[in-house]
């Protein structure tokens, strides 16, 4: 099938990354105008920390159950619902601010009942999204996925810290309800495949079919070991989701323009490696992959912290994410092919919460309490150090998939494309 055919034949696809880049644009200005309306007002990283913080918590409780459930109901009546409801919340939001209302507890409970809302999207998401696209072309998929929406990301942020500044916060708001509200009324016209799994009685069969996609995930050896690693990387990792708002804000002195600048670099970074992923994954190991996230990681925040300038701080931020894109995309691909139709929701969110859903809060809450605690400065050049550490345990343990493996089909040294996988 040639470059651009498959794209042509999956309408369905192409229907549902539409939606998708609506919502994106909303979620930009909700993340941009939030976090720095609480930091500008409090002066404390850790209350402009609860916002990420309050979107990635409910999902160490609630992430399996609401999975579950995801996979026992309609898809498509699960995307609706979701995305109408996340829009009106926003703009609630919005309007509380617009009215002056104390605006930090409503952001906090606002972001918390959207990453619940979040918890039923995904895995209904992730279900359909295989049965839309051809298995061989998977990964091609998940890359162009991270590179469009990635790339809302550099002209989002970029432009939007000065939407911020003229549109308000409460503005911004506003349009991030009403983008949610446009994602809703696509999937309602969308035609979508109805992968429901069967279900067991009682709390208990509740209880068994949660912990399923953990089961699942758990009895391969080789992805237990590789979770072993990446959640530790990811406790590392969990500062970087403020680093944009306090290097611009508390290191450089800038407004909101350099604070959306950072940030755009994160989508720039992810829309070359969305992109490249395919032709790139295979040309080195896995385990390398593991030894240029860990320590180019570390070595790249260095040198931010060394030259303390806007440009540095841009590229620097950019690499950090291409590589974590190259990293993440072929892993998540090969999980989601193979696991059953009726799992997958389940699978994918339970790999999520073992390899970064309890480590990501836990490293914002740690690095944010370090920032107010001992300066932003110093606690990046720990979390610099951090990456080093762990980038010692991927230079002495073996982590290179077996011939087996569907991981083998990502990363294959030598190779210029990962193999189509047998039927």
């Amino acid at each position: 099938m040639s470059g651009v055919q498959w794209l042509r034949e999956s309408r369905g696809f192409t229907t549902l990354l539409v939606s998708r880049i609506v919502s994106r644009v909303g979620d930009v200005l909700f993340t941009l105008a939030t976090s720095w309306v609480v930091l500008t007002t409090s002066h404390s990283v850790v209350l402009a920390a609860l916002i990420p913080l309050a979107g990635s918590l409910p999902s160490i409780v609630f992430g399996l159950p609401l999975a579950t459930l995801a996979d026992r109901w309609p898809k498509k009546s699960v995307l609706v619902f979701v995305d109408c409801g996340r829009g009106l919340l926003v703009l609630s939001a919005g309007l509380l601010l617009l009215d002056h209302h104390p605006v930090t507890g409503v952001f906090v409970g606002v972001m918390g009942l959207l990453a619940v809302g979040g918890l039923l999207f995904t895995p209904a998401i992730t279900s359909v999204f295989p049965r839309m696209v051809p298995p061989e072309h998977l990964t091609r998929a998940n890359g162009l996925w991270a590179a469009v929406t990635s790339s809302l990301s550099i002209g989002s942020f970029a432009v939007g810290g000065l939407l911020v500044a003229w549109l308000t916060p409460a503005g911004a708001l506003l349009v991030d309800g009403v983008s949610f509200l446009c994602s809703g009324a696509v999937l309602a016209i969308l035609r979508l495949p109805d992968v429901r799994s069967d279900t067991e009685g009682g709390l208990l069969g509740f209880l068994r079919e949660s912990v399923a996609g953990v089961r699942y995930l758990w009895r391969d050896s080789y992805l237990r070991r590789l979770i072993l690693l990446i959640a530790p990387m990811n406790l590392v990792f969990g500062p970087m989701q403020i680093f944009s708002l306090v290097f611009s804000r508390l290191v450089l002195h800038l407004g909101t323009e350099g604070y959306g600048f950072i940030e755009a670099a994160s989508g720039l970074g992810s829309v070359g490696a969305g992109l490249l992923v395919t032709r790139l994954a295979p040309r080195l190991t896995l385990q390398t992959w593991l030894r240029i996230g860990t320590w180019g990681s570390g070595v790249t925040l260095a040198l931010t912290l060394i030259f303390r300038d806007l440009p540095v701080a841009i590229l620097g931020y950019g690499a950090i994410w291409f590589v974590t894109t190259v990293l993440s995309v072929p892993i998540v691909s090969s999980v989601q092919r193979t696991a059953p139709a009726p799992l997958v929701g389940r699978v994918m969110q339970s790999l999520f919460l073992l390899t970064g859903g309890i480590s990501v809060p836990l490293g914002l809450l740690l690095g944010s309490w370090a920032m107010n605690r001992f300066g932003a400065v110093s606690a990046l050049w720990a979390q610099a150090l951090g990456f080093g550490t762990i980038g010692v345990v991927a230079l002495v343990a073996r982590f290179n998939p077996p011939a087996h493996h569907a991981l083998d089909q990502e990363y294959r040294p030598g190779a210029s494309a990962p193999r189509n996988p047998s039927p």
